[in-house]
């Protein structure tokens, strides 16, 4: 899996976990026991990442209105 967007970004535990409305440790729990739940987080990041590099702001907040 690519993660350059990812490291670009550099996310700390901490901060996806507070993105994620979960604790830091829960975070680091599912690293280690759901590896594939971490896995979808990441490409479901990435995703949102290239949807914002391809539409603007408005386009963007429109996708998920509908």
């Amino acid at each position: 899996m690519n993660n350059s967007i990812l490291k670009s970004k550099k996310n700390t535990n901490k901060e996806l976990a507070k993105r994620f409305n979960i604790t830091e440790q829960t975070y680091n729990n599912w690293k280690k026991s759901k590896p594939e739940l971490i896995k979808i987080i990441e490409f479901g990041l990435e995703f949102e990442e290239i949807l914002k590099s391809y539409c603007n702001e408005n386009s963007f907040n429109n996708i998920y209105e509908k």
